[in-house]
């Protein structure tokens, strides 16, 4: 439509040059103005898209079994929960869903819950696990520690000997420190009770002094 509306535009120009009247030029220059201004009112139709259909999980797909770490979760606050009372605790095990922008996280619990399965699964290639009874295990133990080879060699005396001359010289320094300290506290006890006696005896000798003046 605009190529259109340029051709006639031109053409119109083309016959006001030869001589054409002003009047005629007007009019079907306001026409093709009029045409272009409604083709380009005319908008594109935005088309409404339609939301995604949610896919219910199958049920036996793995996404509507709950994962591991929220199962042990489960287990515990089943094991803490009092009959009778409501609690707000957590009794039931979730289901693994999709979520928006939850990739790594879809991952991680769908190898938690194939390690789960696999762990469920029983191999002809793996032992039961052994548990000992407490008396066993002191047994075990005992005989653990009797089985540890005994001691050869030096003992490292020399080290403790040094050690010990070391802090005995560090005993007999701060002793005399200690020491000097004491005679420095009583000479100046007894510096202060000599001012403390001349300071008495000025002002027992003070009033004979000032009725002799």
């Amino acid at each position: 439509m605009l190529s259109t509306s340029l051709a006639r535009v031109t053409r119109q120009l083309t016959q006001m040059r030869v001589g054409a009247t002003p009047a005629v030029a007007t009019s079907s220059w306001m026409d093709c103005s009029s045409m272009m201004a409604r083709g380009f009112a005319s908008k594109p139709s935005k088309k409404k898209k339609s939301a995604p259909k949610a896919h219910a999980p199958a049920a036996g797909s793995t996404a509507a079994k709950p994962f591991l770490q929220n199962q042990e979760w489960v287990k515990f606050q089943q094991s803490i929960s009092v009959d009778g009372f409501q609690t707000g605790q957590t009794l039931e095990a979730t289901v693994l869903k999709k979520s928006k922008g939850g990739k790594q996280a879809r991952n991680r619990k769908a190898r938690e819950l194939m390690m789960q399965q696999q762990q469920e699964k029983p191999s002809e290639n793996r032992f039961p696990a052994i548990r000992y009874s407490p008396e066993e295990t002191q047994d075990l133990l005992k005989l653990a520690y009797e089985s540890l080879p005994q001691r050869e060699g030096k003992r490292g005396t020399r080290n403790q000997k040094r050690q010990d001359r070391r802090w005995k010289l560090v005993r007999k320094i701060r002793a005399k420190y200690k020491a000097q300290i004491q005679a420095a506290h009583e000479r100046r006890m007894e510096h202060r009770k000599w001012t403390r006696a001349q300071t008495k005896g000025v002002k027992e000798a003070a009033p004979a002094i000032v009725a002799d003046d």
